[in-house]
């Protein structure tokens, strides 16, 4: 049997997957929980996951994790360190600080589930 292709043909897509979209470092990539929100300007709540990548070089604007002491908080990276230096050891901000990795996106329920 013959007939015509279906209209909608060139408005298919590949079909969405979270994990590749939000995670092109799977292996160095982490899923961290916001325990409180506010903080920096930032538009977080409690609840909030943040998609938080490790293998990413921090860029100017990024959010990122950092750890001061075992205390983690999400601010922007640091001005007074020169990227350069931070992609070379990311990990070195002084003050017994240090990036655990850049925040790639912000996942929030709108609605309970």
């Amino acid at each position: 049997m013959t007939g015509f292709p279906s209209p909608a043909q060139d408005f298919m897509q590949q079909e969405l997957s979270l994990d590749r979209l939000c995670m092109p470092h799977p292996e160095s990539t982490f899923l961290v929980r916001v325990a409180a929100g506010g903080g920096h300007g930032y538009p977080l709540q409690a609840g909030d996951v943040l998609v938080v990548d490790r293998a990413r070089l921090p860029r100017r604007g990024d959010w990122a994790l950092l750890d001061h002491d075992g205390q983690f908080s999400v601010q922007p990276l640091p001005a007074t360190v020169p990227y350069d230096a931070a992609a070379d050891d990311p990990a070195s901000l002084g003050n017994n600080c240090t990036l655990f990795g850049v925040v790639t996106y912000l996942l929030r329920a709108v609605s309970a589930p």
